[in-house]
């Protein structure tokens, strides 16, 4: 004849606990994990969006040289290579406003690179360009 086990409830109690604490401990590690995924998906998307202002920005400056009948000549006495070339920080001196008078090339590279400047400034405070 077969004999079956005892049932001893002194054993086996806690158990279910142990089970549930442990589930619940995976589940909280994989919430966390999608966490972190979440955060770097974000920061990716964010950076991923400042290249693409970057680049539209510098499609604007390269479209606005292209209308310049003087791009690639740079002014009498210059070192520069191009009217368009500038260092860091904002152009120096005061820019002519070519939107209410008309402009020779040199007025309207300094007018261009002002107006480009002032917008990478409002895009990215505190950021700063150079071509």
């Amino acid at each position: 004849m077969l004999r079956l086990p005892t049932h001893r409830p002194s054993i086996e109690r806690g158990v279910s606990l142990i089970e549930s604490l442990v589930a619940m401990l995976i589940l909280a590690l994989g919430v966390l994990g999608l966490a972190g995924l979440q955060a770097g998906t974000l920061a990716q998307t964010r950076q991923a969006n400042a290249r693409a202002t970057a680049v539209q920005m510098a499609n604007d400056l390269l479209e606005r040289m292209q209308t310049n009948p003087a791009v690639g000549r740079a002014p009498s006495g210059s070192s520069g290579t191009s009217l368009y070339e500038t260092e860091w920080g904002l152009p120096g001196g005061q820019a002519p406003d070519c939107r209410t008078r008309a402009c020779n090339a040199v007025e309207l590279a300094r007018h261009d690179l002002a107006q480009w400047k002032a917008a990478w400034q409002n895009q990215w405070p505190g950021a700063d360009a150079r071509v």
